[in-house]
């Protein structure tokens, strides 16, 4: 069970998102909360602190907390993709996949410490062209030894997981990078620069990371598309 004041978060979260509370709108004051859930002060002042360092809610004194007027935290729909150098019609794309332990501790502090990872590394080919190399990092209790054959043969890995169906409501965290100095050991990607994204996936009850993601993406094969509601 959540602990009170996650679900005080949470709630306040779903009404920003239904639209109960605009951006620049005043919210509940502390003894609103504290009246509505039955609990602490200590529990309310918890929670809109956590939600004003997430970028949430704005705390005015003597005035009350309010839902931020920025862009930060908007729902934005995402979508990454391939540009148009790749033709469904004319080119062909395959993977080649490799799983292996991780042993990586800067990638071990991703999950608290928590050991051991499967490193599994895709390598994207359009035609007879690297575009994408890609590290996905899980626990190895979430895949059964069947899961990391069908893996190895191309099934998915958020299939795998469980994870497939239900992405898009799942709590993530994100970054893009534009590197143009050769990151990799080798530059397999034979390009001055590269696009790095880094993926973190988060269990949606627990909190606790499911996935963490490293790709190493050619910039000629890659672009993005966000729309803000």
């Amino acid at each position: 069970m959540l602990p009170k004041y996650e679900i005080i978060k949470q709630n306040i979260l779903k009404e920003i998102d239904e639209g109960k509370f605009k951006p620049g709108s005043k919210i509940y004051s502390e003894g609103d909360l504290k009246k509505i859930y039955q609990v602490s002060n200590t529990t309310v002042v918890k929670a809109l602190n956590d939600l004003v360092a997430e970028g949430y809610l704005i705390r005015r004194q003597g005035e009350g907390t309010f839902v931020r007027k920025n862009m930060l935290h908007r729902k934005v729909s995402f979508s990454e993709r391939l540009t148009k150098k790749f033709n469904p019609k004319k080119n062909s794309e395959r993977v080649e996949t490799s799983i292996q332990i991780c042993e990586d501790k800067r990638v071990l502090s991703q999950f608290e410490g928590k050991a051991p990872l499967y490193e599994i590394v895709q390598r994207a080919m359009i035609d007879d062209t690297l575009w994408k190399i890609q590290k996905r990092f899980v626990q190895t209790t979430l895949l059964s030894e069947e899961a990391v054959r069908h893996i190895t043969d191309g099934g998915s890995v958020s299939k795998e997981l469980g994870i497939e169906n239900n992405l898009v409501n799942m709590p993530m965290s994100m970054t893009i990078e534009f590197k143009t100095v050769d990151i990799l050991e080798t530059n397999e990607l034979q390009t001055n620069s590269v696009v790095i994204v880094k993926k973190t996936i988060f269990n949606n009850t627990t909190k606790e990371v499911i996935e963490y993601s490293e790709s190493f993406i050619h910039p000629d094969f890659y672009e993005v598309n966000l729309i803000a509601e």
